[in-house]
């Protein structure tokens, strides 16, 4: 079983035993998370950094918490959150304030779209043209940039 934590702006890091993950894959390849759980003794310290913009670690992979509910029940409070992979939230917060237009190579577009994000990539190039034609290629954030390539 795979351990969940949850990270605070800060750094501090406290694990969510009892919580519940279900890890989803959208159409638009996008990674969430579904965590549910209860306040207990044991996850104490960890439910009370389970907020918005916070981070879930699950599978080495991190998680930024994006909506967040509280509710009451019997047995006492408890919390249901989505959280978006992390990728996707830095290139969708991520803006190329600059736009090419001509025929590009794929790399040279990749090297548009992420560049300053951090992120790097590698291209399998089999069955894929030499280079496309392209108009007013930017002024948008970096993840709807990468659609476009996709």
């Amino acid at each position: 079983m795979a351990i969940l934590a949850v990270k605070d702006i800060s750094g501090i890091a406290e694990p969510l035993p009892g919580f519940y993950v279900t890890r989803s894959n959208g159409v638009e390849g996008e990674k969430t998370l579904s965590v549910a759980g209860y306040k207990t003794e044991i996850n104490q310290h960890g439910y009370k950094l389970v907020k918005n913009e916070n981070i879930l670690i699950y599978k080495d992979e991190e998680y930024v918490i994006k909506t967040h509910k509280e509710k009451t029940f019997k047995n006492g409070v408890g919390v249901e959150v989505t959280a978006l992979h992390r990728i996707f939230d830095d290139l969708i917060n991520y803006r190329v304030y600059e736009e090419k237009s001509g025929t590009l190579r794929i790399n040279a577009m990749l090297d548009f779209a992420l560049k300053g994000t951090g992120y790097t990539y590698e291209v399998d190039n089999t069955d894929l043209p030499t280079s496309v034609e392209v108009q007013n290629f930017g002024w948008d954030n970096s993840l709807a940039l990468l659609r476009s390539i996709l």
